[in-house]
């Protein structure tokens, strides 16, 4: 906050740019994003379950 430009960079940071949504680069980044954070969970997810008893009660488990 106190070097030079500072100011710029926030207004980049915080103020978006519309015009962006139009370009189809964001939107295969947005896309490659988001299938990379599901797989990555659902692989946690299968993981994680395979190691519950089978008795466990899964409602609860999600509940707490």
């Amino acid at each position: 906050m106190t070097l030079p430009g500072a100011a710029e960079g926030l207004r980049y940071f915080l103020v978006p740019d519309w015009r962006k949504l139009l370009e189809p680069t964001v939107w295969i980044a947005g896309i490659s994003q988001a299938f990379f954070s599901l797989s990555l969970a659902f692989g946690v997810m299968q993981a994680y379950g395979s190691y519950r008893p089978d008795e466990a009660e899964i409602p609860r488990a999600v509940a707490w």
